[in-house]
């Protein structure tokens, strides 16, 4: 049986083949163009050239704070008994350059906006007297001498012309779209998303008294668009091997898909259909040592007259949340981005649990708060069809292929899940 590792280190490969393609083909994105037309265009985006910083950032010498732009010369023997009088000249409003400070004025300045010449500091408004800001021709007392320099944001103190802002390949998030528009870029080259085929199969699939609601379909396709995937989606509510094999050369051609990703038709019972249809291929179907998640297939299927990656998880649906979680997305940022697993983090059991004698079990848990550290605490139970449970739990626990029992109390592995809205509120269904 093959271990969680190994098959996670398969997918590694064979995405690495599957999404070169990708990798090497890049287009220009404009984030005003962007926001303008479809701002989800710039979400789940990673950069296709290193970019660096196109000037000084800041552009120039700034207000850290609203306050008196000042000389700090003027200021050296002021005193609480004896403050320094400075005229009052036109304010410098942020977008704006002031006219040059000459000895003896002080200028109402607001934060970001450019220190006039003349001037090398800020005094906080409320640090004068009086605590507000006065009209041009009037005298603001200042109590304190100020050194030079005070709050005042230095040209280049964040990043100097030429300095590197982000490295080819790094995933685009709000932080790095603010950090290359501050940087002095308009648009920058991103990679093309991998395009991704889900299909879901079954005749369960299929309308009628013995029915079930495809939750299949809506996780793969929901949990590789948030991972930057151009999703299109395909439903095959039958076991007819060859039908499902002439669908998928009709999309494989007609989409071009980097990847395709199937759920359910995998296992041991007589109607596996994407086993069925998709081994003759080239499809490598087997067993990992994982629970939920067993079977598990992979591998180069040829489809509409090429060699398309493949990978095929199991039906149920807290199966394929889990196999998307701790396999498919994980190796997927690891081929797109070069993003490590995670390093472990250890919290305590709140009960104990049992799990199968040589499978790495994971277990929907919700990270409680107590006076002494955090603890997880299992939702619903380990049955791969308990979906109901898996909108409360927010971390999935690891237990390891060697342990058939963990006490309350013991430290376990856990992963966060639910990336994008971490901090869900605690509630029960039903």
């Amino acid at each position: 049986m093959t271990s969680v590792a190994d098959h996670r280190a398969r997918l590694v490969a064979l995405l690495d083949g599957a999404l070169a393609a990708a990798r090497a083909e890049t287009e220009t994105i404009a984030p005003a163009a962007a926001l303008a037309d479809d701002p989800t265009a710039l979400v789940g985006r990673v950069l296709g050239e290193s970019v660096r910083a196109a000037g000084d950032l800041p552009p120039f010498d700034n207000a850290q704070m609203d306050g008196w732009a000042v000389r700090a010369a003027d200021l050296a023997d002021a005193t609480p008994e004896h403050p320094v009088r400075l005229e009052v000249t036109a304010e410098i409003p942020a977008g704006e350059t002031g006219r040059p400070l000459a000895a003896g004025q002080a200028a109402p300045i607001m934060t970001g906006a450019p220190v006039p010449a003349g001037a090398d500091a800020i005094v906080p408004v409320e640090d004068g007297l009086p605590a507000r800001f006065l009209a041009p021709g009037e005298r603001i007392a200042l109590p304190a001498p100020v050194p030079a320099g005070t709050y005042v944001r230095r040209r280049g103190g964040d990043l100097p012309t030429g300095a590197l802002v982000l490295p080819e390949g790094h995933p685009l998030d709000a932080g790095e779209w603010a950090a290359i528009a501050a940087a002095g870029h308009a648009a920058v080259r991103v990679r093309r998303r991998p395009r991704v085929l889900v299909v879901s199969t079954g005749r369960e699939l299929a309308a009628g008294p013995a029915g079930i609601p495809d939750a299949d379909l809506v996780a793969l396709a929901v949990a590789l668009t948030g991972a930057g995937c151009a999703v299109r989606s395909l439903q095959q509510p039958h076991d007819d091997p060859e039908r499902l094999a002439a669908a998928l050369d009709a999309r494989v051609t007609a989409l071009a898909p980097d990847l395709v990703v199937t759920a359910g038709g995998i296992s041991a019972g007589a109607h596996e259909v994407v086993r069925q249809a998709l081994e003759p291929r080239g499809l490598d179907v087997g067993v990992i040592a994982m629970q939920p998640g067993g079977p598990q297939g992979a591998g180069p299927v040829r489809l509409g007259g090429r060699d398309v990656a493949v990978i095929a998880l199991p039906g149920n649906p807290v199966s394929v949340l889990v196999s998307l979680e701790v396999l498919v997305l994980s190796a997927l940022r690891a081929v797109w981005t070069g993003a490590p697993e995670p390093a472990p983090r250890l919290v305590p059991l709140a009960e104990g649990v049992v799990s199968p004698a040589g499978r790495e079990q994971y277990r929907r848990i919700r990270l409680r708060d107590t006076p002494t550290g955090p603890i997880a605490v299992p939702v619903g139970g380990p049955g791969s069809h308990l979906i109901a449970a898996y909108p409360r739990a927010d971390a999935l626990a690891r237990i390891p292929a060697e342990r058939t029992a963990v006490a309350a109390g013991e430290p376990v592995e856990i992963r966060s899940i639910h990336g994008l809205h971490p901090d869900r509120p605690e509630w029960r269904a039903g």
